[in-house]
């Protein structure tokens, strides 16, 4: 994300960014997808969070972060993200992809309204990571991410006592 003051982001404008879109076919049971659409971004493009049309609770979230124009990868994942769409998007390391994912993910869920505050809850979103370490730090993001929201979230991963985990879980985690 651009506006922070450290950070590969900060000169983004001859990134480049392979990014694959896989269009739904709910009635397709075929893999891979069978729309793939990719994208070539060499040129700078700058766009506010706000024109990304995100909810203002999310806005605010991002602009505490230091946060202020959209990187390459996130002008491209977001809005598809936010139709609906399953993503598959490749950056480098450092070019805003948990953000990417995590800021339509909430969004989707504050669209969706919050479902009753009753035991057992359903889960309504699920991140798989490869390492405790990546896990940890995606549930930091949705936690700066999602703290205006009232959506909440735990991460669990192996290697550790699973009762504690057990017990996040039934403690109604939204994300």
């Amino acid at each position: 994300m651009a506006a922070k003051s450290r950070g590969p982001w900060r000169k983004f404008g001859e990134s480049s960014v392979n990014l694959s879109l896989f269009c739904e076919h709910l009635c397709a049971p075929v893999w891979p997808p069978l729309a793939l659409l990719s994208v070539r971004i060499s040129k700078k493009v700058v766009m506010s969070f706000a024109e990304l049309e995100l909810s203002e609770h999310l806005l605010r979230a991002v602009r505490e972060e230091g946060y202020e124009v959209a990187t390459p990868i996130q002008l491209q994942a977001i809005p598809p993200i936010l139709a609906g769409n399953d993503l598959f998007g490749c950056a480098q390391t450092g070019t805003g992809k948990t953000a990417a994912f995590a800021l339509p993910t909430l969004q989707r869920l504050l669209a969706g309204g919050q479902p009753p505050q009753q035991r057992g809850r359903p889960i309504r979103t699920l991140v798989l990571a490869p390492t405790r370490e990546l896990a940890a730090q995606i549930g930091e993001s949705f936690r700066a991410y999602g703290r205006f929201t009232g959506l909440r979230h735990t991460v669990i991963f192996g290697g550790v006592g699973q009762m504690p985990q057990v017990r996040a879980i039934q403690h109604a985690s939204s994300t």
